[in-house]
C-alpha cells in the first residue's frame, strides 16, 4: 500500500512540475483585412501580373515556443505564402514550424484574377502542444481588377529641373 500511494504522490509531483512555466500563445495580424487590387495602368493599359498583399503578425508564447501553420486558405495557394522573420529569415510554411516570440510578416501573392472577383482567407494557427490551448488569426481580403473603395496609390509624374534662361551680358 505504501508503495502504491507513493507512485501516486511521485505522478503527481511529475504533473504539476510540467504545467508550470511558459505562456500560452498569442498572435495578432495587423492588417486583418487587406483588398488585392489590381488597378490598370494608364501608361500600358495593361493590369499587373500579380498583387503582393504583407500581414504584420505579432506572437507571444514560450517554453514551448509555438509552431505556426496555416489553415484552410481560400484565393491563393500556400506556395504564394512567405513567412519571415524581424531579422528577414525565411520560415518554411510547409507542414509547422517553429516560432518564437517576435514578429513576423506574412507575404501573399495573388495572381491577377482577370475577369472574376473573390476572396482570400486564411487561418494562422499556433500550436504549442498539449500544455496551451492553440491561438488563431485570420486575414482576409477581396481580389480583383479595379475594386470598389479601394484607393490605388498613384506616382506623381517626374518632371525634369528646369533651368532659368540666361541673359547675355550686354
Amino acid at each position: 500500500m505504501r508503495i502504491f500511494l507513493g507512485i501516486i504522490l511521485l505522478g503527481l509531483a511529475f504533473d504539476s512540475y510540467g504545467q508550470r512555466g511558459g505562456t500560452p500563445p498569442t498572435i495578432a495580424a495587423n492588417p486583418a483585412t487587406a483588398d488585392f487590387n489590381f488597378p490598370l495602368d494608364p501608361a500600358t493599359g495593361k493590369y499587373p501580373a500579380t498583387v503582393v498583399q504583407t500581414f504584420r503578425l505579432t506572437i507571444a508564447g514560450s517554453n514551448p515556443d509555438p509552431t505556426i501553420s496555416l489553415q484552410n486558405p481560400t484565393g491563393f495557394n500556400l506556395t504564394d505564402a512567405t513567412l519571415t522573420n524581424s531579422s528577414g529569415q525565411n520560415i518554411s510554411l510547409e507542414g509547422s514550424a517553429t516560432v518564437p516570440a517576435g514578429t513576423y510578416d506574412l507575404t501573399i501573392s495573388v495572381p491577377d484574377p482577370r475577369n472574376t472577383q473573390g476572396n482570400l482567407s486564411v487561418t494562422i494557427q499556433l500550436d504549442s502542444g498539449r500544455k496551451f490551448p492553440k491561438a488563431t488569426a485570420d486575414v482576409s481580403g477581396r481580389i480583383g481588377r479595379d475594386l470598389r473603395g479601394v484607393v490605388t496609390p498613384t506616382t506623381p509624374p517626374t518632371t525634369p529641373p528646369t533651368t532659368p534662361p540666361t541673359t547675355p551680358p550686354t
